[in-house]
């Protein structure tokens, strides 16, 4: 390397060898890491027996199969998380009001509070807006991943500028406006998930802010490194120094601690080794530091203080709060700041006990997926035995030597064989699939216990054994595991988070809808409505409809509005308002004056018809009497004649 350890500064050397402290820490982690990641991709080297999985060339068919139970629990947790927790793909949370304000509010007259409501609903517009723009959403996402495998995942907060672009009227220095093209650079806060491969910590102590760094490792290529002259803080000259000493010869990051993607690139060109540190460093160093840079400032030249031995300042105890960026071990950004202000988060999948890293579902399974990846080989292996025909041959009672034997074959005995079965035998094997396929069962049952991510969660059925009681015991024992993880990622990741995004909008000028708040992370909340609520009300709402007197007495309309509002359904949609509510009014009563109207007329038309066949009755009684009379004369005049001729 062309930069000796002489010749950095106190400071660069302390930096440098914190770094490489907190690598060799956190050796045993990486073990555990590359264990768990590789059972998630299946290549976990699990335990062979003698001569299993083809080790070597006469055993090369002997199955090596990896059934990936460690991914299935994973990405079903994942999801199941996601799912429930991100309705609508929002951050679980909402602003209340802090106690200070809570107590301002309680003598407050409606308007005011009514206007306080209004302004904590636009902060949390910006606030999502915000989220939005960063992805949010899917960088928790793989948080959520991350934790179900390492055990544990990270996070960054940081502020990224953006280029707005669009058309609108634009002025010229003579105030004229014409129409065309405009961009606007805009600051946005912006927060991303961390590889839990880049990111080094104090592990004597689980509080980021309060260990001894936060250090987060990146390679970059020359140009980015470049690119980054003229920002805030940055030693530009230092940057010029790190990428001609980069030309040469130069110390390669070892590619074990990088992430799994990194490790196998064969062109690689982000060989300069960055690391960002946020933490503590002794008082003496940085003050020294400084007053060489400012020195080296002046002078427009670099400058190095060579120390030998940086242990006596180090256990002084006197340390300030610094921000720094190393390149190879060259610092080209530096600025002190205030305690607490690390922009990390943290969060694991369960708390361990007495450990320096989170366990995660792929730690929980390993002995499990080892035990299920040896029974199915065992299995596949015995139905290739059994499945495929054996036989014995005795060549010397036979003319073709060949030994294969194929359909419709026509083999030639010796005069000497008396027996088709002196010559060939077929051999017979036991097959003892059944019992290999209990221990399997075994292991998906062992595999449900150990996860707490049932097979029913994954959208299989159950395994058959269980009554329903002991299915649904299981589901309501996942909820509360699975509730468990939610409250880590509340108070490791989203209220901290979301925190530091309404930190940064209340001390933006632009912003206007400022208030005294605090951020409530409700990931938990959600997952214990969408599951234990959801279920009660749904049950609630069939017995009070099966029952008149409650359906009397509860008010239903408050029911169904929380029921749809833990669905994540916009209640205005689907209840109306009061303006709704006159014209539906109105809308009835139309219809009730046309529907009285259609009573009427039927009414009407039945008189009518009643008074048509009225009227066609009498005129056939009067046709009868008139048909009657007639034949009375006709009878009288026929007598009158017969009496006339006699």
């Amino acid at each position: 390397m062309n930069n000796t350890n002489e010749d950095k500064t106190g400071l660069e050397q302390y930096v440098s060898k914190t770094f490489k402290e907190f690598q060799t820490d956190r050796k045993d982690l990486e073990i555990k890491w590359q264990m768990n990641i590789d059972s998630f991709n299946k290549e976990l080297h699990t335990k062979l027996k003698k001569t299993e999985g083809g080790t070597s060339d006469l055993d090369s068919w002997r199955s090596n199969r990896f059934i990936g139970i460690t991914k299935q629990k994973c990405i079903a947790a994942h999801s199941i998380i996601v799912d429930t927790v991100m309705q609508g793909g929002k951050l679980p949370y909402f602003l209340d009001q802090s106690d200070v304000a809570d107590q301002e509010l309680e003598s407050a007259d409606d308007e005011l509070k009514q206007a306080e409501d209004q302004k904590r609903e636009l902060m949390s517009a910006t606030i999502n807006e915000q989220l939005k723009r960063c992805n949010a959403d899917a960088e928790f996402s793989r948080n959520v991943l991350s934790a179900a495998i390492y055990g544990e995942t990270y996070g960054k907060q940081s502020v990224k500028t953006v280029v707005k672009k669009g058309y609108g009227y634009t002025a010229d220095d003579d105030g004229q406006e014409s129409w065309g093209k405009i961009s606007e650079e805009v600051d946005y806060p912006k927060y991303e998930a961390l590889s839990i491969w880049d990111v080094f910590r104090d592990i004597e102590e689980d509080d980021l802010q309060r260990g001894r760094a936060v250090i987060h490792r990146q390679m970059v290529s020359p140009f980015e490194l470049r690119s980054m002259k003229g920002d805030a803080f940055v030693i530009d000259h230092k940057i010029g120094s790190v990428i001609s000493a980069h030309k040469g010869d130069y110390d390669e990051e070892d590619t074990a601690s990088l992430p799994p993607a990194q490790r196998e690139i064969q062109n690689r060109k982000k060989k300069i080794t960055m690391i960002e540190y946020w933490g503590r460093v002794p008082s003496e160093l940085a003050k020294q530091f400084e007053e060489e840079l400012e020195q080296g400032q002046k002078d427009s030249k670099d400058f190095s203080v060579a120390v030998n031995d940086t242990s006596e300042v180090e256990e002084d105890g006197e340390e300030v709060e610094v921000m720094m960026v190393m390149a190879n071990h060259t610092i080209i950004r530096y600025v002190r700041m205030d305690e607490n202000e690390r922009p990390f988060y943290r969060s694991v999948w369960e708390e361990p006990i007495d450990g320096i890293g989170g366990n995660g579902i792929a730690d929980n399974l390993r002995e499990i997926q080892e035990l299920l990846n040896g029974s199915v080989r065992a299995f596949e292996d015995n139905k290739k035995i059994t499945a495929n025909a054996m036989i014995a041959v005795n060549r010397r009672m036979l003319h073709n030597q060949d030994s294969l034997f194929d359909p419709g074959k026509l083999i030639e005995l010796t005069e000497e064989c008396d027996d088709v079965r002196q010559a060939i035998q077929p051999l017979e094997f036991p097959d003892v699939g059944e019992s290999l396929l209990s221990m399997i069962n075994l292991a998906q049952q062992f595999a449900d216990d150990e996860s707490s991510v049932p097979r029913v969660q994954q959208g299989a059925g159950g395994s058959g054994r269980e009554t329903a009681f002991e299915l649904s015991q299981r589901l309501e024992k996942s909820g509360k595991y699975l509730s468990k993880i939610i409250r880590n990622l509340d108070g490791g990741i989203i209220e901290p988070v979301v925190s530091a995004f309404l930190e940064y909008n209340m001390e933006d000028e632009a912003v206007e809808s400022k208030g005294n708040y605090k951020v409530v992370a409700n990931g938990f909340t959600s997952f214990q409505n969408r599951v234990t609520k959801l279920a009660g009300i749904r049950q609630a709402i069939e017995m009070i409809q099966g029952d008149e007197r409650l359906d009397k007495k509860v008010k239903i309309e408050e029911i169904y509005k929380e029921f749809t509002e833990m669905l994540d359904i916009d209640t205005d949609r689907w209840f109306m308002n009061d303006e709704d509510l006159e014209s539906q009014k109105e809308s009835e009563q139309a219809q009730n004056e046309m529907s009285q109207k259609l009573q009427d007329l039927q009414v009407q038309k039945l008189e009518s018809e009643i008074q048509l066949e009225n009227a066609k009755k009498e005129t056939m009684v009067a046709e009868t009497k008139m048909k009657a009379e007639e034949l009375r004369l006709k009878i009288m005049e026929g007598a009158k004649s017969m009496q006339q001729e006699k």
